[in-house]
């Protein structure tokens, strides 16, 4: 049984984790920003004029669909973003996830849909991970993935852009299910009153509990770290 959000709370202080002691690990702005001290179907329900698709900007090639499936992590990453609702309003979440692993190796929440959210979440999983250059980064044709900003910062890192066709959402379907998941898993006490809330509930989630403890069965059953530790 998937333990719900208040069940996450009272595991990682038995295990004594430590929020401040993580988010002063973390150089990333959005990841420090989360450390601050209702019906379930109403997460899915988001307004749909928020990722502008006619932007007239450069789209990258769909290399996903032409290369085979990542044999190990750092081959391919897979990103998006979201709409996480609070009685406060609207929050936004990037996510960048390893396509082999099923790990989330970058993310960042932010008020609005600017793209520095998308570039704070490509740098804080280059600085966990530093892969190799030729690494492929898969995301939608979003204005904030075919920003100039998060172009020249694929192009510095050496990672290769790749962008799901037009109107094609199962191209990306590894980090619509990751979504999917979260607010089902994480939210499923209901809408946070405050965003506040909201950041510290996917803060919890993804670092302490998704990455190193949900099972999956695509991994044999264990969780992102675990099958990672083969490769070390």
């Amino acid at each position: 049984m998937i333990p719900p959000w208040h069940s996450l709370t009272r595991i990682t202080n038995a295990d004594g984790f430590s929020f401040a002691h993580l988010a002063h690990s973390l150089s990333n702005s959005c990841l420090q920003s989360a450390i601050i001290g209702t019906r379930r179907d109403s997460l899915f329900l988001v307004p749909v004029s928020g990722f502008p698709r006619n932007h007239g900007l450069a789209i990258a090639e769909n290399w996903l669909a032409k290369v085979p499936a990542p044999a190990r992590p750092n081959q391919v990453w897979v990103s998006d973003i979201t709409y996480l609702p609070t009685q406060e309003g609207w929050l936004y979440l990037a996510m960048t996830l390893d396509a082999c692993s099923r790990k989330v190796v970058g993310w960042c929440t932010d008020d609005s849909l600017e793209t520095f959210m998308v570039t704070e979440a490509l740098k804080l999983a280059r600085q966990r991970r530093g892969p190799a250059p030729g690494l492929l980064h898969h995301s939608d044709r979003g204005v904030q993935y075919a920003s100039s900003a998060c172009r020249a910062l694929l192009a510095n890192y050496k990672i290769t852009a790749s962008m799901s066709r037009k109107g094609n959402c199962y191209d990306n379907a590894m980090a619509e299910s990751f979504f999917a998941t979260l607010k089902t898993e994480a939210f499923e006490d209901g809408i946070p009153a405050t965003k506040a809330q909201a950041k510290q509930q996917v803060f919890v989630y993804i670092e302490a509990f998704y990455n190193t403890r949900r099972f999956h069965s695509a991994l044999g059953y264990q969780s992102p770290v675990d099958f990672e530790n083969q490769f070390s």
